[in-house]
């Protein structure tokens, strides 16, 4: 029994050791990445501080009060990791000299060039290296359970087609390396690829980071930026960083005052606006409302060889430049002009037709209904459409927010979501409202032509009153 204590003892000890030492080599890998600053001229206001704070990890936040227009940090170019930075001055040349010229896309080349700046204590970005995210919370990473909570989320299948290319790139990108002998990248005698340590896993980690963080510097260049990459981002709102690019910096101003104690945000989807399910698989979270960009892609019925009129119905279509089966539902946007000329094409008989093709490839008409038989059909051919696509979620929209009500609450304790499987009901939610918003914009559309039927008819009463008098 003494025994059995003693082993316990050591193990608790052993463990109790591990955690006290893992902590203080992550400190000291900010502590060396610091240093690492300093040795190469990056500039950081003396104001701001790097912190660990929660929900968020490293972050930056003002120690003393900042005013606008105030730089923040300022990072010399051959610091950055691009082509057009320091890649051709800190690698050897060995490495980089090939590698960059076999074709290879930029963002798999950044990988390559991470993982040998993770794996090689010497090389010049190994303290940046060693301060970045060990974990992703991307939608590659979830579970098999998690990416079920996406339900009919097209995000879903994104997702498994993503972490399959991830495998491919990484079978053919090293086998090109190693057949055109490059030493670094290449098994030996004694160790494969894997054991080396360039496994898939590690590829993975590298593509997520670059995904997460990389910055567009110009319009033939971008990379990763060691402590720009370290503001976390928010939306526009909530921002007060402005970055300034210059020929031979990286420079953060705040955009607006910053108090003593506040996080300094930078912007999402400045220049590319994303959609809720982009920033799921590019930066691991979702905003709680949603962006502007949300969208849900539907596919249309094809035509079918003996598709009545066909033929006319295609060259309308082709006219309009409307030649694509999948349409994109947005916020703003519910129910797009090119998805509502398509139903009323789709929807034509033949007695139709002739005046079809004047009404639709006319730029005044195209957009407006072409009869009162022909829109009825076709608002209830697409309100038929978004209820199937509605009907293959698993849960309803009341019942999805429901469940973040009750994750916010703090004091309930039976909440097993993980935060993974939060943001998946959140893309959900956010399809759903775009589906609903959709079947309202066909009601107001079926609405406005009773209206207009309604008045049509009480003219013809009218006038055959006028007439028997």
């Amino acid at each position: 029994m003494k025994r059995i204590f003693i082993f316990f003892f050591i193990l608790f000890f052993i463990n109790f050791f591990t955690i006290i030492n893992s902590t203080l080599t992550e400190e000291e890998s900010l502590n060396e990445f610091n240093k690492w600053l300093i040795n190469n001229k990056v500039y950081k206001n003396p104001k701001i501080e790097i912190k660990v704070l929660e929900k968020y990890g490293r972050s930056i936040v003002a120690k003393q009060p900042i005013k606008k227009n105030e730089k923040l940090i300022s990072v010399p170019k051959l610091v950055i990791m691009s082509n057009m930075g320091g890649f051709s001055h800190h690698l050897p040349s060995e490495i980089y000299e090939p590698s960059s010229t076999m074709g290879i896309s930029p963002t798999n080349l950044q990988a390559i060039f991470l993982m040998y700046c993770k794996l090689n204590e010497r090389s010049f970005w190994h303290p940046y290296v060693s301060v970045l995210p060990k974990q992703f919370t991307t939608s590659i990473y979830f579970s098999e359970e998690e990416l079920d909570q996406l339900q009919s989320s097209k995000l879903k299948e994104f997702t498994i087609i993503r972490k399959d290319g991830i495998e491919r790139h990484y079978n053919s990108t090293f086998t090109r390396l190693s057949n055109r002998g490059i030493a670094e990248f290449s098994p030996t005698s004694t160790q494969t690829l894997q054991q080396k340590g360039y496994t898939l896993e590690l590829f993975t980690w590298a593509l997520s980071c670059v995904w997460s963080r990389a910055f567009s510097l110009s319009d033939s260049d971008g990379g990763m930026v060691p402590l720009a990459d370290m503001f976390n981002a928010e939306e526009i709102s909530k921002s007060k960083v402005q970055p300034k690019v210059t020929d031979s910096t990286l420079d953060y101003y705040a955009s607006d005052d910053i108090e003593i104690g506040e996080q300094i945000f930078t912007p999402y989807g400045v220049y590319k606006p994303l959609s809720s399910s982009q920033m799921l698989m590019d930066y691991g979270f979702v905003f709680n409302h949603g962006t502007p960009s949300d969208n849900v892609a539907i596919t249309v019925p094809v035509f079918h060889p003996d598709e009545p009129n066909i033929q006319v119905k295609q060259a309308i279509l082709e006219e309009n430049e409307v030649e694509n089966e999948v349409f994109l539902l947005t916020k703003k946007n519910p129910l797009p002009t090119e998805l509502l000329l398509y139903a009323r094409v789709k929807n034509l008989i033949t007695k139709e037709t002739k005046y079809a093709k004047i009404h639709f490839l006319s730029y005044q008409t195209k957009d407006q209904p072409l009869n009162v038989r022909n829109e009825k059909v076709s608002l209830r051919f697409l309100e038929n459409l978004i209820h199937r696509y509605l009907d293959s979620y698993e849960t309803t929209l009341d019942f999805d927010k429901s469940l973040i009500e009750n994750s916010n609450d703090n004091n309930n304790n039976n909440n097993n979501l993980s935060f993974n499987s939060l943001n998946s009901i959140k893309i959900r939610i956010s399809e759903k409202e775009i589906l609903l918003s959709t079947l309202d914009a066909i009601e107001k559309k079926r609405e406005k032509l009773n209206n207009i039927n309604n008045n049509n008819n009480n003219n013809i009463n009218n006038n055959n009153n006028e007439s028997d008098s």
